[in-house]
């Protein structure tokens, strides 16, 4: 497969536990990244997919209204 290069800015703490992470697994960064990327997206994915109908809904006029409570 085909790859580049991705460079982020994150947390120095963040970077301690992919470090740690990396040292358990015996895995590299690298690999941690493109894992915890590609669960991300594909979670993400998954909730767009969710809310798909409900916008094409809404675009149509019919966007449920929220209901006041009364006591």
């Amino acid at each position: 497969m085909k790859s580049t290069t991705l460079t982020l800015r994150i947390p120095f703490e963040l970077m301690e536990q992919l470090d740690q992470m990396a040292a358990t697994t015996q895995r590299t960064r690298s690999t941690l990244g493109c894992e915890a990327i590609r669960r991300f997206l594909d979670l993400e994915a998954a909730q767009t997919a969710n809310l798909r109908p409900n916008c094409a809904v809404a675009s149509a006029g019919f966007a449920p209204t929220a209901k006041r409570q009364t006591d």
